[in-house]
């Protein structure tokens, strides 16, 4: 799912998130139940010509 709206200055954007290979540094994150790959979503604004994300949403209980 992408959303522009230029006439209004506002966007969504869904993305996967993929943490197959990551690792944590120096070894000591507990491995975690959750997706290695899962979908995320981004809502963005325009103000003043620039724009602007103000919120995150990671979709941890699906996958993709």
């Amino acid at each position: 799912m992408t959303e522009l709206r230029l006439d209004a200055g506002e966007a969504v954007i869904q993305d996967c998130f993929d943490s197959t290979n990551w690792n944590a540094v120096g070894g000591k994150a507990q491995p975690t139940a959750q997706a290695k790959r899962y979908p995320v979503v981004v809502k963005a604004k325009r103000v003043n010509g620039k724009w602007y994300v103000y919120e995150s949403t990671a979709q941890r209980s699906s996958t993709c």
